[in-house]
């Protein structure tokens, strides 16, 4: 069985932004909305993607506007596991502003933390699992394979 994982904003935000096709974030953005990557969200880490995104400058970036970016966050809350995480201390180090996904993370068992913050990942390193976008593509599950039809 796969992990859940706990997608840190600075991932989900760097998926429609990049501009390498395939890149790492944007396959585990991609595999978030298609079901291929357990993940868990808390009301408040999708309400800090939906900020990030449409601040004025990524949305330049990334060029969606307001209801397609709504559009993805309403896929992707389909496909969350919803977690309402407890106020528990988190680990010495982690950000003002990043409590909430270290909570996330800390509620759930076996979870890996997916980040490109290197404070976040050096905080969070033995509190549970971290990975970087590129580490966490090997959690991806395949696609369904399709029979041939000939």
């Amino acid at each position: 069985m796969r992990p859940l994982c706990v997608v840190d904003t600075h991932v989900v935000v760097s998926g429609p932004v990049s501009r390498a096709e395939g890149a790492p974030p944007q396959r585990i953005l991609n595999a978030m909305l298609a079901a291929e990557l357990g993940f868990a969200l808390s009301v408040e880490l999708l309400a800090e993607y939906r900020g990030v995104l449409l601040r004025p400058g990524i949305m330049a970036l990334h060029g969606l506007g307001e209801a397609e970016v709504d559009e993805i966050l309403q896929r992707l809350a389909l496909e969350a596991v919803e977690v309402d995480p407890a106020p528990v201390a988190v680990p010495d180090g982690v950000e003002p502003g990043d409590e909430h996904i270290a909570r996330l993370a800390l509620a759930l068992p076996a979870c890996v933390l997916i980040t490109g913050d290197r404070a976040s990942a050096a905080a969070m390193t033995g509190a549970c699992e971290v990975r970087t976008a590129a580490e966490a593509q090997r959690l991806i599950a395949p696609a369904p394979s399709r029979a041939r039809t000939e």
